[in-house]
């Protein structure tokens, strides 16, 4: 499980370099394209960085109910960040509507991935002293 996130981890940010690239050499002349652009490569670079420490949360010897919830924020930043920054990449290249639906719906599960994280935290916060 963890392995799948740190791979995650490293395409998302992977991807946020290339997009960003992206956005200062291929849209310079168009203003839209380069702030769209430039939004998904943020997202993605943040995003990845949560990934990972959602990875490395798994490694620590925590709570089962602290594990499940790192677990699952995990994966929801992972789902999340490739839905909202993949579909405003998409949307800048192609400009086609279907593909703007997909982009809330990756908003919303970026921020249940923040809230499993807190809830993670919770997890950890009651964790028995030895």
């Amino acid at each position: 499980m963890e392995r799948v996130l740190v791979i995650g981890a490293g395409l998302a940010g992977f991807a946020g370099v290339v997009i960003g690239a992206a956005a200062s050499h291929l849209a310079a002349g168009n203003p839209t394209m380069h702030d769209l652009l430039d939004i998904a490569s943020r997202y993605l670079l943040v995003h990845a960085v949560a990934i990972l420490g959602a990875g490395v949360l798994l490694l620590l010897d925590t709570l089962a109910r602290a594990r499940t919830f790192a677990r699952i924020s995990g994966f929801l930043f992972l789902i999340g960040v490739t839905l909202f920054s993949g579909g405003i990449t998409l949307h800048a290249l192609a400009g086609h509507p279907v593909i703007d639906m997909i982009i809330p719906v990756g908003g919303v599960t970026l921020m249940l991935g923040w809230l499993a994280l807190a809830a993670c935290g919770v997890g950890l916060a009651r964790r028995p002293r030895a």
